[in-house]
């Protein structure tokens, strides 16, 4: 079997994020989980859970150990501050997108297999001064890419957004002949790759409200 490689991403350091690591690490993969965190946050949300955990360093793309149960190999990335769950701080923020940027220069780069993210708390970032509307708009930047497409998928269904992050007033203005042009295209390209392009398929616009500015508000309870 080939070795993979999964960039996984904590998020928000005072959400549920870090409680997900510490649980992933209590089963045996068949891959490696490399998570881009702080050490420190990952111990002590174990201890607080009561759950085992001893963290390795991942050495590169030499590396090709499994870890057994209660392991987890790490990317050591500091925070700015101790973090505690369910009271989020600004002062952590620059330390989320960090994680996330790390992880997806590793992607980039052939080292890592694909990218894993758990939930992070766009109000905190926006309110410590970083534009963030979502994974979505921020990968996209960060890559270069000219437009992403969000895709939810499960082996019986797969749905392709044909809008992200918008208020809900913004949608049918969004909702364009390029933009349905583009999200055919990158859709065809994506089934044509896998060569599984389905039978029927329908198009939806994302009609998920996004309040004009996310209140600070803490995930963890």
């Amino acid at each position: 079997m080939v070795l993979l490689r999964f960039a996984v991403t904590p998020g928000e350091p005072a959400g549920i994020g870090p409680d997900l690591c510490v649980q992933l690490a209590q089963t045996a993969w068949p891959h490696q989980l490399i998570v881009f965190a702080d050490p420190t946050l990952l111990r002590t949300r174990a201890e607080e859970l009561g759950l085992p955990l001893l963290l390795s360093e991942w050495q590169g793309e030499q590396d090709n150990r499994l870890m057994q149960p209660g392991e987890l190999l790490v990317y050591p990335v500091s925070m700015s501050v101790p973090a505690k769950a369910g009271t989020p701080d600004v002062r952590n923020a620059h330390y989320v997108l960090e994680t996330l940027t790390l992880a997806t220069q590793h992607c980039q780069q052939g080292k890592l297999d694909a990218l894993i993210t758990a939930p992070v708390h766009k109000g905190i970032i926006n309110d410590a001064g970083f534009p963030f509307t979502g994974h979505t708009e921020f990968l996209e930047a960060l890559t270069g890419t000219p437009k992403v497409v969000m895709m939810l998928a499960t082996e019986g269904l797969k749905v392709a957004l044909a809008t992200t992050h918008l208020p809900l007033r913004a949608v049918a203005d969004a909702i364009t002949r390029p933009c349905w042009k583009m999200l055919s295209v990158s859709c065809y390209r994506i089934y044509a790759r896998n060569l599984a392009f389905p039978s029927h398929v329908y198009w939806l616009p994302d009609l998920t409200p996004m309040p004009e500015k996310v209140d600070t508000w803490a995930m963890r309870s």
